[in-house]
């Protein structure tokens, strides 16, 4: 998607563990970032303290000759490891710049929300306000509805919110989330 959003971009778009060689022994991968001038790695949220100081690692092997930009929001989806990049003793070498300007959110009520969620957990007065006209599905009195839903139960929810987007977890999932 970043190739079609910036066609006339020659540089190499690759994923953090294609470009880092994550998935190879880090002894073979020692080379993988000469001749390189930046490197952005996206989502440093989702990297896990071994993932951050391997990469720092690498840019250490290539002796500093580049950028190494990080960008991400921490409180954004972390990644499947407990561990954070800023966990890192490597993390002090980071310098933060903190961005505070929204660019992409052109309605005022959204904006506010979204401050409020980011800077701190809602009061129940304040979540009250946030929920207010936001509503689950109704389910029906003669409608149960079973643990997994059937394709009835999908249809039913897009004939009463047809703007629904459906997010799902496996409990295995959620429990290494929580863990």
């Amino acid at each position: 998607s970043l190739r079609n959003k910036m066609p006339d971009f020659t540089g190499e778009i690759d994923t953090c563990a294609g470009t880092f060689g994550l998935f190879r022994p880090e002894s073979e991968t020692l080379d993988y970032l000469d001749g390189d001038d930046v490197v952005v790695v996206e989502e440093v949220g989702q990297l896990a303290q071994h993932e951050f100081e391997r990469i720092l690692r690498l840019w250490d092997a290539a002796h500093r000759r580049f950028l190494l930009v990080f960008v991400g929001d921490f409180r954004q989806l972390r990644g499947m490891n407990p561990s954070r990049a800023y966990h890192s003793w490597r993390w002090r070498e980071v310098e933060e710049i903190h961005l505070t300007t929204m660019r992409r959110c052109q309605c005022e009520k959204l904006r506010e929300k979204l401050e409020l969620l980011r800077t701190h957990q809602p009061t129940l007065p304040q979540l009250r306000q946030i929920l207010r006209r936001h509503k689950a599905p109704m389910r029906r009195a003669q409608h149960k509805m079973t643990a997994e839903p059937s394709a009835e139960d999908i249809a039913q929810i897009f004939v009463e919110t047809p703007d629904t987007t459906f997010v799902t977890i496996t409990r295995s999932g959620a429990a290494r989330l929580n863990a």
